[in-house]
Parts: structure tokens; C-alpha cells; sequence
């Protein structure tokens, strides 16, 4: 308690954007001092944006959600040690582009906002949206954002695509699979689409635009 009540007037331990832990596993939640700063930043910043942690320095400090959602999305640099750091997972690396974790990819899948739209959304929206089509995109976006393009550790390759090369065979099976998939569940995925313009229709469309674009981004990704 003497600690916490220390860095309740410690404002030293603030500096700039930066808030320091004065020791190790801090409730930083219970400090005053935390709690002024943190506001500090929401008015700065907004009430969107994004605390990180960065494990080397023992810092914490505020991103706008609008700079965490320019590439490399929710990676950003530490302004200490100018390495970058995972919102998600806190991992800390000089390579901006390191896939780091799984739950980092499912989070930019549904909050990073692709500019697709903007030459015409009537053509993505429908094409994503078309029963069986709307299956096999889903499907593929999964396989993708669970599978492909990650990063695999203990081997030289530095992604799925050169590991596996120009394997035509488990190419062909994930065809396969997803088309298989896509025709085992068409009668749902009807009523899937169905149900989701219907309710999409009071709402200028938003349930339908969210859904295409966690689909792109998880083609994307």
C-alpha cells in the first residue's frame, strides 16, 4: 500500500505519453495516478484508443485506434526502444511485420475497415453475399486466417506459401474440402444469407458490409 500511495504522487513515473510501473506485476488499475494519465489520453486520443505494454522497458503507454489501424494493424513502435509491439499478445520484436499470434489476426479481421467500398459496394457486397459463393468465401477466409501466411517457428521458411511451395496436391484437397463443405451446408448458408439482408435492411446495410468485410480481411490477412 505504501508503494501504491507513493506512486499515486509520483508523477515523475509519467513522461510524455509513458506511464512506468514503479514494480513488478503493479495493479496499475488501482492507482490514482494511472487512472489521471489514462484520462489524459482519452481526451488526447479518444476513448477508442488502443493501451500497449512493452515487456523490455516496463512502459505503458496510448495509440489512437486510427494509427493502430494502419499496417502493420496493431503492431506499433515502442516510443523507449523503437521495437514494434503486439496490442494482442504484448510480443516484442525489431520486424514490423512478424506474425506473432493467432488472436492478433482474428482481431484485425473484424476491426480493420477495407477501403473497397469506395469504388463499388454494391459489387462486393453482392458477391460476398450470394448463397454457396458466401460459403466457400467464409470457409476460405477461415482456412487462410487460421492456416495460411503464418509464420512458422523452428524451420528457415518464413511462411506457409514457401513451405509448401507449388504443391499442387494440397491445393487440389483444399478445393476439394471447401467445396464439399460448401455443398454439405448450402441449405443453411441460405438461410444465413437470407436472415442477415433481412435484418440488414433497417440498418442502411451494416451487418451485411460488417460480415463482407471480415471476409476480405480474412482473405486478406
Amino acid at each position: 500500500m505504501e508503494n501504491e500511495s507513493n506512486l499515486n504522487n509520483n508523477f515523475d513515473l509519467i513522461e510524455d505519453n509513458i506511464f512506468k510501473i514503479e514494480y513488478e506485476n503493479q495493479n496499475i488499475y488501482n492507482s490514482q495516478a494511472f487512472k489521471n494519465w489514462q484520462n489524459s489520453n482519452f481526451k488526447k486520443y479518444g476513448k477508442d484508443a488502443k493501451l500497449f505494454y512493452c515487456l523490455y522497458n516496463k512502459i505503458f503507454f496510448y495509440v489512437s485506434d486510427n494509427e493502430c489501424q494502419k499496417y502493420p494493424y496493431y503492431r506499433v513502435k515502442c516510443p523507449k526502444c523503437n521495437y514494434y509491439i503486439c496490442y494482442c499478445c504484448s510480443s516484442i520484436d525489431e520486424n514490423r511485420n512478424l506474425d506473432c499470434c493467432l488472436r492478433r489476426r482474428i482481431y484485425i479481421c473484424f476491426h480493420i475497415k477495407q477501403d473497397y467500398d469506395e469504388n463499388d459496394p454494391s459489387r462486393d457486397t453482392l458477391l460476398y453475399m450470394i448463397p454457396f459463393l458466401n460459403m466457400i468465401f467464409i470457409i476460405d477466409s477461415i482456412a487462410n486466417l487460421l492456416f495460411y501466411r503464418r509464420s512458422i517457428k523452428y524451420i528457415s521458411f518464413s511462411n506457409y506459401d514457401d513451405y509448401f511451395g507449388d504443391c499442387h496436391c494440397i491445393f487440389f484437397f483444399n478445393v476439394m474440402f471447401n467445396l464439399s463443405l460448401s455443398i454439405a451446408f448450402f441449405s443453411h448458408d441460405i438461410i444465413f444469407v437470407l436472415f442477415t439482408w433481412i435484418i440488414s435492411i433497417p440498418f442502411k446495410l451494416a451487418p451485411v458490409k460488417y460480415i463482407v468485410n471480415a471476409i476480405i480481411n480474412g482473405l486478406s490477412i
